[in-house]
């Protein structure tokens, strides 16, 4: 869980009321429905965003690992009908995080995910693509992002007085919140994915973009910063 505000100029946020269903965590996007007679505050479902959420209520908190790289090597090599080298067997590595959200993974090489115990296979019949020994390829050289739950970290409940705090003028932020299934370059576009959280990924043609992305994760900073208009 993280949520940073790098540049806010003069502004301040504005406490809504909160709608007392939806499950959410700082740096999510926030947009306005009506629950009974009354204008609330809910997760943004990437239509018509307003604001970035300064609050949290959750059974369990996520964060991100973007561009975590692992080699495999392998004992067993043999040669794909393209004369390339492959993996004679199953190869698994096991990641430095568990508890993976499954739709959330992201992997350069194609691979099969344990999400539960976060580790991943890849099958017998894999081209190899790295060398160890620097003569022949002898691994599997690989790249994974993905959202992960934080172990031995209960959910939590900022919204006892029933509202919730959302920034929605221009200002510069940086949140783990994003979608770690897609790419983030310097000046890329940023939309609200279904689930609330930025993305570079335009659902539909009536998601409108509310950023572009000023910092992208890197391994030295999991974070995604931005400008929101």
């Amino acid at each position: 869980m993280h949520f940073r505000l790098l540049e806010t100029g003069n502004a301040i946020p504005y406490s809504f009321a909160c709608d007392p269903s939806a499950s959410f965590q700082p740096g999510q996007a926030a947009q306005l429905t009506v629950v009974g007679n009354t204008v609330m505050a809910t997760v943004s479902d990437g239509l018509s965003p307003v604001g970035i959420i300064d609050d949290l209520r959750t059974n369990a908190f996520t964060s991100t690992a973007w561009n975590e790289s692992f080699i495999v090597p392998c004992d067993s090599i043999g040669t794909g009908p393209n004369n390339e080298a492959i993996t004679l067997r199953d190869l698994t590595y096991t990641l430095d995080n568990a508890n993976i959200l499954k739709n959330t993974f992201f992997s350069i090489v194609s691979c099969q995910l344990k999400e539960v115990n976060g580790v991943v296979i890849f099958p017998a019949g894999t081209p190899l693509n790295y060398s160890i020994s620097g003569t022949t390829y002898d691994s599997i050289k690989n790249t994974v992002n993905y959202t992960y739950y934080i172990p031995n970290m209960p959910g939590d409940d900022s919204t006892a007085s029933g509202r919730i705090t959302v920034w929605f003028q221009r200002m510069m932020v940086e949140t783990d919140q994003f979608e770690t299934n897609q790419q983030y370059l310097v000046n890329a576009n940023l939309y609200i994915s279904r689930s609330g959280k930025f993305t570079t990924a335009k659902a539909s043609p009536y998601h409108p973009p509310v950023g572009m992305v000023i910092g992208p994760p890197s391994p030295f900073n999991a974070n995604l910063q931005l400008l929101w208009y």
